[in-house]
């Protein structure tokens, strides 16, 4: 035999005849090694476990027949108390898709959104979850159990998910009410005049009228346009008895020329709330209320800001 820097050489030299040479690549002989070890190993494995399958058959045969009965025994016990496991499982999985599709529906009402349907499944290979069903071999059951557990963190995972929604949703909601929305009384219709310049009804001058004045019935109640507190409320001049309600980032909403204040600095009011009666305190000719939007301590025309809450949400 002769080794070379590339390989091995094997030389067959025959007592007649030509010397034959054969080459033997080094990734060959690599190849060789990594099968002849992994046929080993594997022998070796498949032997050990055939070696410990025979003492298990050998232990087994040696029973009795009460010993086999309460083995037996003692294993559909281990699979029964699995599958009342899994049972538990089952319906804790059951009773949060219930929880889930329930906050969720009330999630979709409180936004306007359409509602979706929800519907429990567990993948049980088209085998029915008993009590007892012996149909279910042990591998099975144990795959079902890691199944319907896995699923279960997930439906909390879910669930954790839907509750911060919740709370986010009601955050959302509480800050939209506080938008002042409509009108005090009425609708754009029962406006006269609106926002802007005019010649002004008791002194004949041009007027920048910073308000809307809707035509409203002596005494009639003037409801809050939006969710807020009370920051005035009494006489102040022109405006003859007045209130101003304070809503979010900024934004306040007035109501002027009212016969009677029903709420106090400080009180909190809802939007749809009686706040005031209608009259013609204060400069004014006839019973209206003169209605402002502020922002930012600058009035706005509140038709505009109406239309634009209209058109944002028809999108």
């Amino acid at each position: 035999m002769q080794t070379k820097s590339k390989g091995i050489s094997i030389v067959f030299i025959p007592s007649r005849g030509r010397t034959k040479i054969l080459r033997v690549s080094p990734l060959f002989i690599y190849l060789l090694c990594v099968s002849l070890f992994t046929l080993l190993f594997f022998s070796f494995q498949f032997f050990s476990r055939l070696h410990q399958v025979k003492l298990n058959y050998i232990a087994v045969s040696s029973f009795s027949e009460e010993e086999k009965q309460q083995l037996l025994s003692e294993e559909l016990s281990v699979m029964q108390d699995t599958l009342t496991e899994i049972n538990t499982i089952h319906q804790s999985n059951k009773d949060m898709t219930s929880g889930i599709a329930n906050m969720d529906q009330e999630t979709r009402k409180k936004l306007s959104l359409r509602e979706n349907k929800y519907q429990y499944a567990v993948n049980t290979k088209n085998q029915r979850l008993s009590s007892v069903n012996l149909t279910l071999n042990p591998t099975a059951i144990y795959e079902l159990k890691d199944a319907v557990s896995i699923q279960n963190q997930s439906l909390k995972g879910i669930t954790r998910n839907l509750e911060i929604y919740s709370l986010a949703v009601n955050d959302f909601i509480a800050e939209q009410k506080k938008m002042p929305i409509g009108y005090p009384y009425g609708n754009a219709y029962n406006i006269s005049p609106g926002f802007g310049w005019r010649r002004h009804p008791v002194f004949g001058t041009p007027d920048f009228h910073t308000g809307v004045d809707i035509s409203v019935p002596y005494g009639h109640g003037l409801k809050a346009t939006g969710d807020g507190r009370v920051v005035e409320a009494g006489w102040n001049g022109g405006y003859g008895y007045m209130i101003r309600i304070y809503h979010r980032n900024g934004i306040e909403s007035l109501y002027a020329h009212c016969s009677e204040l029903l709420v106090n600095v400080g009180d909190t009011v809802r939007r749809g709330d009686i706040i005031a009666k209608a009259g013609h305190s204060g400069t004014a000719t006839e019973s209206h209320v003169h209605y402002e939007i502020i922002y930012n301590n600058v009035k706005v025309d509140p038709e505009e800001v109406n239309r634009a809450i209209e058109k944002a949400r028809a999108r």
